[in-house]
């Protein structure tokens, strides 16, 4: 669909070129294959009339008004990169970048973005477009994405005999025995480490398998703040103050990484004194210390412990673990100043990264962090300003496309199970207790009602699910919502919670005891959780 919606504005002279060549490098291929692409047959494909294509083509053609949101549909399905791909050659291949009313990027205190002048080891382009120097796993080559590992790989590191493999593991405020895919392969590998400790709130089920469980204080317990904002272009921060003391027995996690930092001895029992004694001065004197002592490898590799034991007991009651915001502050600064002033907030070098520390610390219902005008040079990563549209691969696999098939089909499996479905009584896990939910049938299997009457179903019947991986009893609901050849199960079920007598009880289908490690995108790993091949069956 989203290849077909491209060719239309390619072929129609929609596109502009103009504004393309002034800002954008390495077009001229994708312009050629968009010219080549039946664009009847690809709607065809995707199930979508000629019209429907048409006249959404014909409404972006009209206006640089375009902004592009997508989510988990099209990034846990096959061609997911692909598709992250095309939905920015949207907004792209049209000019309605950095225009007003189109798509912008958002500078966060923290960026996941990086530039040509800042590469962050992340590789670059050979001549041709494709990628070289990406940094890449010891045991399966798999990429390292702005320094994360796809989660999908992590039992290959572990289950070899690889002198280089995975031994042991951390794993915080996460529950990889659950929510990864393939929980029967991801368990045999957490057995097979020589460590495993968890940091997190609840007893998980990885936990439960842990060499070591290290309770940690609850959101609301704690010094709290979220990473990726989405305003433009006024951009927000919110850092949320504890609303409860804590649980006895449990620690916030900046507090247990300081005391595993300690027990290692890194540092001497009075090297940070000059840093602590500068804090209680304030915070002009403590970046006087502070900023100069980054020279020192130690001190920077370790800057959040070192600005928590230091900056954070000078911090208001309950926020000591919003020290590390300081040292985000100053660099968000270094770089962004005229937008940290644009939103009001006063000051010159380290000053100006003071003052917005000290905005964030006091704004109890969060801060205006910065300000970015349309044509600002963030919006441009690259150094010559402009855009690089040429991916080699990706260009490889949309050529691919007119082969029109999808991978991983077998005959045997004929529907297709969106594995985590968000519904209104699903919460990513983040709620353990099942009573929360007030639905009805909250862990019901959605199916179109032509699909369960082809298939010899009533609505609220017992079903019983199998995929390549495994199986599970179901009850069915209806849904005409959906598309016919497709069912969904709801995400954040299948957890193992104590019931009124302490007993513990399972409620809903633990999704990824269906689906498969291997059944992920070829390029950076991601799940096709929304694609998964399944089939119906009668229970006795």
């Amino acid at each position: 669909m989203l290849t077909a919606i491209l060719a239309w504005l390619v072929q129609n002279q929609a596109v502009n070129l103009p504004w393309l060549h002034e800002h954008t490098a390495g077009y001229e291929r994708i312009l050629v294959q968009l010219g080549q692409v039946d664009i009847a047959a690809y709607a065809a494909f995707g199930g979508i009339s000629v019209e429907e294509i048409e006249k959404v083509s014909r409404a972006m053609a009209a206006t640089r008004k375009i902004v592009v949101y997508e989510d988990l549909g099209v990034e846990m399905s096959p061609h997911s990169t692909l598709c992250s791909y095309l939905n920015i050659l949207l907004f792209v291949l049209t000019g309605a970048f950095d225009v007003e009313g189109g798509t912008h990027i958002v500078n966060g205190l923290v960026s996941f973005l990086s530039d040509d002048r800042k590469r962050r080891n992340t590789g670059g382009t050979d001549d041709n477009g494709y990628e070289e120097g990406t940094p890449r796993t010891t045991v399966t080559g798999a990429r390292i994405v702005m320094g994360l590992v796809p989660s999908s790989v992590v039992p290959e590191e572990i289950l070899t005999d690889h002198p280089a493999r995975t031994r042991a593991m951390i794993v915080e405020s996460s529950n990889p025995l659950h929510s990864l895919p393939d929980s029967k392969v991801f368990r045999e590998a957490f057995e097979h480490l020589d460590m495993t400790v968890v940091i997190d709130v609840a007893m998980t089920e990885t936990a439960a398998l842990a060499d070591w469980m290290l309770p940690a204080s609850s959101t609301y317990e704690k010094a709290e703040a979220t990473f990726f904002p989405m305003d433009f272009p006024d951009n927000f921060f919110h850092l949320r103050r504890p609303l409860l003391p804590p649980k006895e027995g449990t620690l916030p996690e900046a507090e247990i990484h300081a005391r595993l930092i300690e027990a290692l001895g890194i540092f001497s029992a009075d090297e940070l004194k000059p840093l602590t004694e500068a804090a209680k001065q304030g915070f002009d004197a403590f970046a006087t210390a502070m900023l100069p002592s980054m020279m020192n490898p130690k001190i920077a590799k370790h800057a959040p412990y070192v600005l928590y034991r230091t900056l954070g007991p000078t911090l208001p009651e309950g926020t000591a673990e919003a020290a590390s915001l300081w040292g985000l502050c100053q660099v968000f600064t270094m770089s962004n100043a005229d937008l940290v002033q644009n939103a009001g907030i006063e000051g010159e070098g380290p000053a100006l990264g003071n003052n917005l520390f000290n905005a964030i610390l006091h704004g109890v219902s969060g801060v205006i962090i910065s300000q970015t005008p349309i044509g600002h040079r963030s919006q441009w990563r690259r150094s010559d300003g402009k855009l690089l549209l040429r991916i080699s691969e990706m260009n490889d696999e949309l050529d691919s496309l007119n082969q029109f098939n999808l991978p991983d089909r077998p005959a045997e499996l004929p529907l297709l199970l969106a594995a985590g479905q968000r519904r209104l009584y699903t919460a990513n896990t983040a709620i353990r207790d099942p009573d929360w939910m007030k639905s009805n049938n909250p862990a019901a299997l959605s199916i179109h009602p032509a699909d369960a009457t082809r298939l010899g179903f009533s609505e609220s019947s017992k079903a019983k699910l199998v995929t390549a991986r495994g199986e599970a009893v179901v009850s069915l609901e209806f849904d005409d919502g959906l598309k016919p050849g497709t069912i969904a199960l709801p995400n954040g079920l299948g957890l193992s919670y104590p019931d009124a007598k302490g007993v513990s009880q399972v409620h809903g289908v633990s999704l990824n005891e269906l689906t498969s490690l291997n059944h992920r995108d070829p390029w950076v790993g991601t799940p096709w959780h929304k694609h998964v091949p399944a089939r119906l069956e009668k229970v006795a």
